[in-house]
């Protein structure tokens, strides 16, 4: 009887131990389970957001790089147009001032390469109304109309200069006579065809004075 009670007992433990060790076991995985799915989930969030901050971080980079663009873009447009802005006044102005000069340069050679002859009257008329219509058409200061002159004067050759010369006391008169007595020319003018040139000249503003001053500087280069 004893030893049926003691083998029930025995039986008993080995059951209760069993049990225990395979509950133990199940504790086991399913720890280790949930740690598994954990890991794995901590794994996934860490991937997720290294790709965000990557994304982000190239989102950022691709905004910063295109406004670095966009502001040299733009940058270089603004230099290109105050260049080509810098540039037109520059060429206005010389334009400008070169037209003047040009401009007293051709009345200057209608001075020259006559005298002596038969029509020389009517070319000399014709001279000293190109060069009082220069003088009344120009708003230059006296150093500015010097300059003109002494392009103009330049240009000439030795031969040319002293034709200039020659020629100078009849071209010189009739400038004169337009603004003293300009009936008396006024034929001449006429047979010279620079009749209404002659009379739109001397009604300019200032006509006769700026005349006067570039006589004067002609007068200095001679």
């Amino acid at each position: 009887m004893k030893k049926k009670v003691v083998c029930v007992l025995l039986a008993g433990i080995l059951t209760v131990g069993v049990t225990a060790c395979s509950w133990s076991k199940d504790a086991v995985k399913m720890h280790e389970g949930s740690s598994s799915s954990v890991t794995a989930s901590s794994d996934q969030a860490a991937v997720k957001e290294s790709s965000s901050d990557e994304s982000v971080s190239s989102v950022s980079g691709n905004s910063t790089s295109g406004s670095s663009e966009m502001a040299g873009t733009n940058s270089e447009s603004s230099e290109r147009t105050a260049s080509v802005s810098e540039q037109n006044e520059l060429n206005l102005s010389g334009d400008s001032e070169g037209s003047e000069t040009e401009k007293l340069g051709d009345a200057f050679e209608k001075c020259v390469g006559w005298g002596g002859s038969a029509g020389s009257a009517l070319k000399s008329a014709a001279a000293a109304v190109g060069l009082v219509e220069w003088a009344a058409d120009n708003d230059g200061s006296e150093e500015e109309i010097a300059d003109a002159v002494k392009t103009a004067w330049e240009k000439l050759d030795d031969e040319q200069k002293e034709n200039f010369r020659e020629n100078w006391r009849g071209i010189s008169t009739n400038a004169n006579l337009m603004f003293s007595d300009f009936a008396s020319v006024k034929d001449v003018f006429s047979d010279s065809s620079v009749l209404d040139r002659a009379s739109e000249a001397v009604e300019k503003h200032d006509a006769q004075q700026k005349w006067e001053v570039l006589r004067q500087k002609i007068v200095d280069v001679m």
